[in-house]
């Protein structure tokens, strides 16, 4: 297995886990401070190229649910990234997940969007990325990830609340038919 960067950031912290050999090698934290982020720096000096996928757990996002027409090949992007664009016009952050189909007469597709909204908690960390020469494979919302692990779990249950204690608070994150 291709080794990999780890990186999960929230508010008071970021993570940084080196992934090799199908596991995690090495887990540090940093604060999330400019003391943090010069630590962060020496510890991506220490690393060969590797894509970096990096995780978010913020305040600052945004989900919406929508049916539109269904549509196909470039019809259907250019219709999606009208609608990114009208729901997040500040952002580049922002994704679309298409659900399925409306069981209805007319089918129609049923989409996630999503976003994170204040890029400004990311960018610092990503241009560290970036100057050291290293690919950003994604950048992937805490919720979205999430997906994954009731997956892994194999949780039979169509709704779920996941609640996850930090130590500024609660995080909730309600699942409707996964």
């Amino acid at each position: 297995m291709a080794d990999k960067l780890l990186i999960g950031i929230s508010a008071p912290v970021v993570t940084a886990a080196h992934w090799h050999g199908g596991k995690i090698a090495e887990c540090l934290t940093f604060a999330n401070d400019e003391g943090g982020q010069a630590d962060f720096k020496e510890y991506l000096a220490r690393l060969t190229d590797m894509p970096a996928h990096i995780m978010v757990d913020a305040v600052e996002e945004d989900y919406r649910f929508e049916t539109l027409p269904h549509a196909f090949g470039g019809d259907r992007a250019d219709m999606v990234g009208r609608k990114l664009k009208q729901h997040y016009r500040n952002t580049p952050y922002m994704a679309a997940a298409l659900l399925g189909r409306d069981t209805g007469k007319r089918r129609d597709d049923r989409y996630l969007f999503s976003a994170l909204t204040n890029a400004d908690l990311i960018t610092d960390w990503q241009q560290a990325v970036a100057a050291r020469g290293m690919p950003i494979a994604g950048i992937y919302l805490l919720p979205m990830v999430s997906t994954g692990l009731i997956e892994k779990l194999d949780v039979k249950a169509t709704t779920l609340l996941l609640v996850a204690q930090h130590a500024t608070g609660l995080r909730l994150t309600f699942f409707r038919d996964r």
